[in-house]
Formats: structure tokens, C-alpha cells, sequence
């Protein structure tokens, strides 16, 4: 699926997060004005794209998805949950993402201000195609100025796991602990 420049992209996201690969348009700026449908704060908080539980793949070049100077609240950019669920990011820049304040329980509203990879470990943890938890992926991409109360830019909770591949971590920072990377 091709997402183009002119797309208003808090609404085309509701189309584009299910499984798959996406293109987002070229040397172009999404800009998210309020949280997603659906996560209005429930318990890992408000969140710009619709939370991913399946594997999705945004693809750009030059491509810039920040959380707008004119955003109503604090929302992360996006969110991966779930046994098995992967969102990867190659050749874009999420910036100024920004968790929900206060320091709750890990995993929750504070924690991630740009990515929030979540798994709960509470339950039986299944193998799925040989992934435990979720994943999060990064080539070629850069977060910045991402601010929560643990995990900065980047939250993974314990049973999920990250891979950054030519990824740069730029002026992010955490109240408690992990400016740029937190891992639980």
C-alpha cells in the first residue's frame, strides 16, 4: 500500500497498520495532531498511530512522522503488543514523541515516549515462528527529541525485542531512567 504525500495521515493510518508492507511518500512530513481512535489512555497510554499486533513494515525515504508542536496531549508515536506481533521502520525519522506524565508500573502511560514494545510476561509466553513477544525493528532511521518518564525514544518490556541497523538515537531523554533506550 502506497500512502501519498497529500494523505491526511492520522486517517489513512487506520487503513495502513494492518499486516504488511507500507510505502510512505518520499521526503515528506506526516504530522500527527492527536492520538489515535481507540487510545484515548488506556493502559500503556495515548498513541499516535494505531497500536500494531500483527507484522507491519513502514518503508520511506527521507519521511518524517512527528508528534505536531500543536498535538492535543502526550501521545508515543507508535506501539507494538502482543505474542509474535513486529513493526519495523526503514528509512523514516519519528520525532518528538512524548509519554503520558507520572511514572505508573512498567509498560504503561510514561514509559516510550516514541516506540512502546510491549509484552506481557504474566502470561504463558508462546513461540511464534520463533518470536517471544513483540519486536521492534529499525533500519536506517532516526528518533528524536522523545521525551518519557522511562525509555526516552525507545521502552521494550520484558519478553520483547529490538534491532536498530544504521539507526541514530538524538536528543531524547527520560525523568527516571533510559534517555535514548530502556530495556525492561
Amino acid at each position: 500500500l502506497h500512502i501519498p504525500a497529500s494523505a491526511t495521515f492520522s486517517v489513512a493510518v487506520m487503513d495502513i497498520l494492518s499486516d504488511g508492507e507500507h510505502v510512505l511518500a518520499s521526503d515528506c512530513t506526516y504530522e500527527l495532531t492527536t492520538n489515535a481512535a481507540g487510545t484515548p489512555g488506556g493502559s500503556r497510554g495515548p498513541v499516535g498511530l494505531m497500536p500494531v499486533t500483527g507484522t507491519v513494515t513502514l518503508v520511506g525515504h527521507l519521511t518524517t512522522i512527528e508528534r505536531s508542536a500543536t498535538a492535543t496531549g502526550p501521545f508515543r508515536i507508535a506501539e507494538v503488543s502482543g505474542f509474535g506481533a513486529s513493526l519495523t521502520f526503514e528509512g523514516i525519522t519519528l520525532k518528538d514523541g512524548l509519554a503520558a506524565g507520572g511514572r505508573p508500573s512498567p509498560g504503561k502511560a510514561a514509559d516510550g515516549g516514541c516506540l512502546l514494545a510491549f509484552s506481557d510476561v504474566g502470561l504463558t509466553t508462546p513461540t511464534v515462528g520463533g518470536v517471544i513477544g513483540a519486536r521492534l525493528v529499525l533500519k536506517d532511521s532516526t528518533l528524536k527529541n522523545c521525551d518519557a518518564s522511562d525509555g526516552g525514544a525507545i521502552y521494550l518490556s520484558a519478553g520483547s525485542s529490538g534491532y536498530l541497523y544504521k539507526t541514530n538515537v538524538l536528543g531524547s531523554t527520560a525523568a527516571a531512567q533510559g534517555g535514548g533506550l530502556y530495556l525492561e
